[in-house]
């Protein structure tokens, strides 16, 4: 995320702490995103929470009505069940716009937009008018859950493999850029210039 004329890391990874090790082995500011999740954020997301609060009931009456359905459940019971992402999304979602309110930011960098928070975090970008890029993230395939289309500026991605998929699946050429991949390059460039 950039602000300010300063690049600044807003951290957001709780399960294993990967993010916050590496930025601090590499000596590398952050801020961490629960900063901008207070009172008024959580507020927003209980009233919306209360609107929402039957529709693991409703589903499952569809389902009993209708068991063609069925195979949606799954995804009904992580967003809206025990998991209840739904309302995660949301918690993110007010914390970026009160990141975005602080900060100012002038570009947002994602790693991928694949995931749900992600994916929001581009979508807001767009709404709001800041230039967001992300990377490729990881291997990608027609089985991989890239999507044709983007609400990013950019995307970043290892190659021109990758470049061909994302347009045979409807994204826009001009969207991408082909920079390589640091880690694979590392990897790559010795073995080549041996040969």
């Amino acid at each position: 995320m950039i602000g300010n004329n300063k690049v600044k890391v807003l951290r957001f990874d709780y399960s294993l702490n990967g993010l916050k090790i590496e930025l601090e082995k590499r000596k590398i500011p952050y801020i961490n995103f629960e900063k901008y999740l207070d009172e008024s954020v959580f507020r927003k997301v209980k009233q919306i929470r209360k609107k929402y609060k039957k529709v693991l009931i409703l589903a499952k009456r569809i389902i009993k009505m209708d068991k063609k359905y069925e195979r949606l459940m799954p995804v009904i019971k992580y967003f809206f069940g025990v998991r209840n992402r739904f309302y995660e999304v949301l918690e993110f979602i007010e914390g970026l716009k009160e990141f975005i309110a602080k900060e100012k930011p002038s570009m947002i960098v994602l790693p991928g937009e694949t995931m749900d928070i992600t994916r929001a975090t581009s979508y807001i970008c767009k709404k709001k008018g800041i230039p967001c890029i992300f990377f490729q993230d990881g291997n990608v395939s027609s089985e991989t859950p890239e999507s044709g289309e983007t609400f990013a500026l950019k995307k970043i991605v290892f190659g021109n493999a990758t470049k061909k998929l994302m347009v045979k699946k409807g994204m826009l050429p001009e969207k991408i850029c082909v920079t390589g991949s640091p880690l694979y390059d590392i990897i790559i460039k010795p073995k080549i210039s041996e040969t």
